[in-house]
């Protein structure tokens, strides 16, 4: 297990080590002493009610395809974001589609994979949508705007490719079954079983009310998000414009894509700084809001994630031995 994930804690104590050395710690040290620990608690509640609904949104989309509601989509969802802040490249992504997959038959992993990344495509689009507002009200990085746009286009042209590959999908499974042809056999099956899982995955595109609904959770979602960043300034003691919450709601969450480190530490506390550069505040109290933002993070997914951890009576070793099942399945 070690070697999985001793190369991230490297990278990450490398960046925490980097950014620490710039800082003051006599000034980081003030900073902290005025922290309200009261809202630190508020902000704690939000982030389990946003984990909650993250497993029901979650459940929405494949209900949409299964035509019932799986169970257990909230322990799968902590346990997942646990899976992520020990093991890099979320890989606890792999994790909590196994663990709905064993708590329901019928559902296989491809299925809860695909709608989980369905799902999170939203949570992306809505992110870039916030640092392009962001960008506009705060009216600093002007000249990037135009590379924000191209990324929501980007996103917005995946899901234009998905809806094409679903609407047409028998058209692309005869094309596929001709050029498959010409494949061995193993590998034949292994494709079509593939592409037909997915295309599975992907009936929530035919039920526009699932997508509705699990437009209207992610939206629900990033509220609460941005509530919290919204709270932690006020535990500071600290006031920034709109634009900029937007920008470091939306830009301190991307962070999290990036598979540097378990948990993105290191690229969340980097990234936090940068933002909040913008709006004059100091290095060391932008340092500390992004390591009790993350902290609130992680008390929550391992106060939460190791309880259902517990209760599905899994341990590490299962975890470890599962990820590399999907990773040897994937060779």
């Amino acid at each position: 297990m070690w070697r999985r994930i001793l190369p991230g804690l490297v990278i990450a104590a490398l960046f925490l080590g980097g950014i620490a050395y710039f800082v003051d710690l006599s000034k980081f040290r003030a900073a902290a002493s005025k922290v309200h620990v009261a809202w630190l608690g508020l902000v704690l509640l939000l982030k389990s009610f946003a984990s909650w609904v993250k497993g029901e949104r979650w459940r929405i989309a494949m209900r949409a395809v299964l035509g019932w509601a799986p169970k257990h989509t909230f322990s799968a969802t902590v346990i997942g974001l646990l899976g992520n802040l020990i093991f890099p490249a979320r890989l606890g992504e792999v994790l909590r589609a196994q663990i709905v997959q064993k708590n329901n038959k019928g559902v296989s992993r491809s299925l809860a994979l695909t709608s989980s990344i369905l799902a999170q495509l939203f949570d992306v689009t809505l992110l870039l949508c916030c640092l392009i507002l962001g960008t506009l009200l705060v009216q600093k990085a002007q000249l990037q705007i135009w590379h924000l746009v191209g990324v929501v286009a980007l996103m917005l042209s995946i899901f234009g490719g998905l809806l094409i590959f679903e609407v047409f999908y028998l058209r692309f499974a005869a094309l596929g079954g001709r050029l498959g042809a010409w494949l061995p056999e193993r590998i034949r099956q292994l494709l079509a079983g593939i592409i037909g899982q997915v295309h599975q995955g992907l009936g929530l595109l035919r039920k526009p009310l699932a997508v509705l609904q699990v437009f209207a959770w992610a939206l629900v979602l990033w509220h609460i998000e941005a509530l919290c960043y919204f709270l932690l300034l006020k535990a500071l003691g600290l006031q920034i414009p709109f634009g900029m919450l937007l920008l470091v709601t939306g830009a301190a969450n991307l962070a999290f894509l990036l598979p540097l480190t378990p948990g993105a530490v290191g690229v969340h506390q980097a990234v936090c700084i940068w933002v909040l550069g913008f709006a004059g505040i100091p290095r060391e109290t932008s340092f500390l809001y992004s390591l009790l933002m993350q902290g609130c993070d992680v008390l929550m997914i391992v106060s939460l994630g190791g309880f259902f951890f517990a209760q599905e009576g899994l341990k590490m070793g299962q975890m470890e031995q599962q990820i590399e099942t999907v990773e040897a399945e994937k060779t």
